[in-house]
């Protein structure tokens, strides 16, 4: 009988042996774990929250750039859609192993800060951010529109008058519209696009009457002249188009400026994480990249780590409470 009795001990000891072990082998996609010590040992991963536009334009070059510097293929993969929810959901439900990386731009916190989705600024290692731009008011060459002040008169005659749309819903674009329509006390419509270059493609198409969106998602049109830019939000004219006015010159006292990098998924390593912003930070340098930060009309912007975490946290602050007070 106590033999007996002692078996079964024993047999369940063994049984919680092994559902222990089988637990931790089927561990959560998107956890972190050791660091590979040879890493990087295999193809990695960057995804790209847009479709085509400035952000896919930047990250396929990063890619370039860091293929000789980390000694592998470096795949670009876009998954837009819910300005950045679907990126997000996706890398998060890949290994936190650092092989999966994913683009964020200033939009990025507009996303998490609506509550529409299931992330939070916690759920990521902001690694770092290293190129920028301001949004403008972009319409046909045709249009009536000749200022920003025709615009602004325009709307607030008739917010009807005119579509306007831009990319994503709920971020930078959006909000800068939002902050104009608070300022001069009319209320408008927006169309989102899931991408940047959506947007000068609908200007043209005639679908939306007005765009706001980064002159570099269309540099070809601005330059040929059948897109035309009102005015930029920058804080002071644009290099690359001084001939236009920004929305302070205006007489709309607003500015703001779109930042964008590259984040990792919660529980990546952080010896991973520092090795690879090192390899990142030595493409960063290179005159390739220089170049193409001038040949796309790119300004420079290099924050990182705890500096880029923070300002995140307080973008997503700001922003709460302003989508609050519009109800969204």
């Amino acid at each position: 009988m106590l033999k007996r009795k002692w078996s079964v001990i024993g047999l369940s000891v063994l049984l919680v042996m092994l559902l222990t072990v089988g637990l931790t082998g089927c561990g959560q996609k998107g956890t972190g774990g050791e660091a590979d010590a040879n890493w990087p040992s295999k193809p990695i991963t960057f995804v790209a929250h847009t479709g085509p536009g400035a952000t896919d334009t930047m990250i396929r070059k990063v890619a370039a750039l860091l293929e000789p510097i980390l000694g592998q293929t470096i795949v670009v993969e876009n998954h837009p859609g819910g300005s950045g929810a679907t990126a997000m959901a996706y890398v998060s439900s890949k290994p936190a192993d650092g092989y999966t990386f994913m683009t964020a731009t200033g939009s990025t916190s507009f996303n998490i800060a609506s509550g529409k989705i299931d992330f939070t600024e916690d759920d990521f290692i902001w690694i770092r951010a290293f190129q920028g731009e301001p949004t403008a008011i972009a319409v046909r060459k045709d249009s009536p529109l000749k200022t920003m002040d025709d615009f602004v008169n325009a709307m607030k005659e008739d917010p009807n008058k005119y579509i306007v749309g831009g990319y994503g819903s709920a971020g930078f674009h959006q909000y800068m519209y939002y902050k104009l329509q608070k300022m001069e006390g009319f209320t408008s419509s927006w169309i989102p696009f899931d991408s940047g270059g959506d947007v000068p493609i609908n200007i043209l198409g005639g679908h939306i009457d007005v765009g706001f969106m980064t002159p570099s998602s269309s540099i070809s049109q601005v330059k040929s002249g059948e897109i035309r830019l009102l005015a930029i939000s920058s804080a002071e004219r644009s290099e690359y188009f001084p001939d236009v006015p920004t929305f302070e010159e205006c007489g709309y006292d607003m500015s703001g400026f779109l930042w964008r990098g590259i984040t990792a998924p919660k529980g990546t390593p952080q010896e991973i994480v520092d090795k690879f912003n090192e390899a990142l930070g030595q493409a960063l340098e290179s005159q390739e990249w220089k170049d193409f930060m001038t040949s796309t009309l790119q300004q420079r912007f290099n924050v990182q780590g705890d500096e880029l975490t923070q300002l995140v946290k307080d973008e997503v602050t700001e922003r709460t409470e302003f989508l609050d007070s519009l109800g969204l």
